[in-house]
């Protein structure tokens, strides 16, 4: 499952609060299968800790965040996948001092789709609110809801600004978070099309794995014929190296490289020699120092 979290400098309610940012911090994650039915609080924590890599000099705090989706909070111990589907806006934001400063005493929160003000029983009134019949719905990049599909989006501001459908009173009536999908769709295949997916299923059958395994584009292009010399220069092709070199110059000890080839699994990356040095971050795994030495490769 992919998904993007974003991270503005604000809280809650909006209000900047870490003014030494000067970017907003986002970043694509795909969310390992194996998390998609553990707690929201590990996710938090991993984006925390990414932030905190790029950002040493002014670290957040995790239990001083919480996670977003449209106008759902993500509480620690929710579900993922019962709160986030695939290529949802996930923001993190800080905890106010006060969550409670816009809210009138004595208001509820309006559970009308679209709405999410508070307002009071007093007040309420048969056009005083605008909402959305219906739930929205995430497919793909795109946004809408369900009630008005002509109206789509893929920025979740641009889905937020989307015109309520419905005008009429506010309402406290319990609705189930959940996010619908489209129906799928029940056009039948047809004979080409199933002889296509037979005979590419009966090919990968016998290769399909599962469980971390090395990086087959990177063994593929060691095992290519050697690249042709310009200007008496070449770039390695050891594994972990990559470097231009003058080839009259190469020698036995001319290169510091790994053995095995990459290997990325989960959200985390290391060179198959060296199982024991895992990273997260991209540009972190490229810093592993190489295992062993020896001629550069054509």
């Amino acid at each position: 499952m992919k998904v993007y979290f974003i991270y503005e400098g604000k809280d809650v309610n909006g209000c900047v609060v870490n003014d030494s940012l000067t970017e907003v911090f986002k970043v694509k994650m795909d969310i390992p299968a194996s998390w998609l039915n553990g707690p929201c609080e590990k996710l938090r924590c991993f984006i925390t800790s990414t932030y905190n890599k790029k950002h040493p000099d002014n670290p957040l705090v995790a239990e001083e965040l919480s996670l977003w989706c449209g106008n759902v909070e993500l509480k620690p111990s929710d579900v993922v996948e019962t709160r986030i589907h695939e290529f949802n806006d996930v923001h993190i934001r800080h905890l106010a001092k006060s969550v409670l400063h816009e809210q009138k005493p004595f208001s509820v929160l309006c559970t009308n789709f679209g709405c999410g003000e508070f307002f009071l029983q007093a007040e309420n009134h048969e056009s005083a609110c605008h909402y959305h019949a219906e739930p929205p719905v995430f497919h793909d990049i795109e946004k809408y809801w369900r009630c008005c599909p002509t109206q789509r989006a893929r920025d979740w501001d641009d889905f937020k600004a989307i015109p309520p459908c419905c005008v009429g009173p506010h309402s406290t009536e319990k609705r189930p978070v959940s996010f619908v999908s489209p129906p799928p769709s029940n056009t039948p295949l047809s004979v080409e099309q199933v002889q296509a997916l037979t005979h590419r299923d009966e090919n990968t059958a016998a290769s399909r794995t599962t469980g971390p395994r090395e990086f087959e584009g990177a063994a593929e292009a060691q095992r290519q014929p050697p690249q042709e010399i310009v200007d008496g220069k070449a770039r390695c092709r050891n594994y972990g190296c990559q470097k231009e070199f003058v080839v009259s110059e190469n020698h036995p000890t001319a290169c510091r490289h790994h053995t095995g080839g990459p290997v990325f699994w989960d959200t985390y990356k290391y060179w198959k020699c060296c199982p024991d040095k895992k990273r997260y971050e991209f540009d972190d795994f490229v810093k592993i120092p190489g295992c062993t030495q020896g001629p550069h490769q054509l």
